[in-house]
């Protein structure tokens, strides 16, 4: 709010002040101004770090929260902490499984899994509204992590073939249709020279 008054200031200056006192008062406001906010660009480590260092610690949680929150579903109460584990990020301790013919696209993820025991299964997938699962082609019913906001299910001992799919809200399909007649109406635009060349032709 400060920095905005600052830069409002500016134009009330340019009326009732002279240049002297007009530029000696916002040199001292921009003093103040780069004073309160320093700390904010002060690097936590100066020179080279590791691999290691970069990606642990701090500076891990950093990278990977520090626009998170811009994305996350209302479902999550926290940003993850560290990586996700590759399709399976948490499973009964005391469970033995074995994950195959694993796949993955842009908005879907598939692998078969075997169980020696019935499990509940927290997958490396945060839920947003319209996420379906479904194992063996059966649409599966799935509770939602509070932490994270991660898909969780439970399946029985045996082999499973999970899918989970991503698929559109009416507000995605709205915009979908926005969009495709947005493009539309901007190729008719830059194709107006030749296709008013046909119809005169015609």
């Amino acid at each position: 709010m400060f920095s905005i008054s600052v830069g409002g200031l500016v134009l009330i200056l340019k009326k009732f002040f002279v240049d002297k006192i007009k530029y000696l008062i916002i040199t001292g406001l921009s003093i103040i101004l780069i004073t309160i906010n320093v700390s904010h660009f002060t690097p936590i480590h100066y020179g080279p770090i590791t691999d290691e260092q970069k990606f642990s610690g701090k500076a891990w949680i950093n990278q990977v929260t520090s626009g998170i929150y811009d994305y996350l579903p209302k479902t999550a109460r926290i940003a993850a902490q560290r990586a996700a584990n590759p399709f399976i990020d948490e499973i009964d301790s005391d469970v033995i499984y074995q994950l195959t013919d694993q796949k993955q696209g842009s908005d879907w993820s598939y692998f078969k899994i075997n169980l020696n025991k019935s499990a509940k299964i927290t997958l490396s997938q945060l839920a947003f509204p319209k996420f379906v699962v479904t194992d063996n082609g059966q649409s599966l019913n799935y509770q939602i992590e509070p932490e994270i906001g991660r898909i969780v299910i439970n399946l029985s001992a045996g082999d499973h073939q999970i899918f989970v799919k991503f698929t559109n809200t009416p507000i995605r399909n709205f915009s979908n249709y926005v969009s495709l007649v947005g493009w539309i109406l901007v190729l008719l635009f830059f194709t107006k020279p030749l296709w008013k060349k046909l119809i005169y032709r015609k």
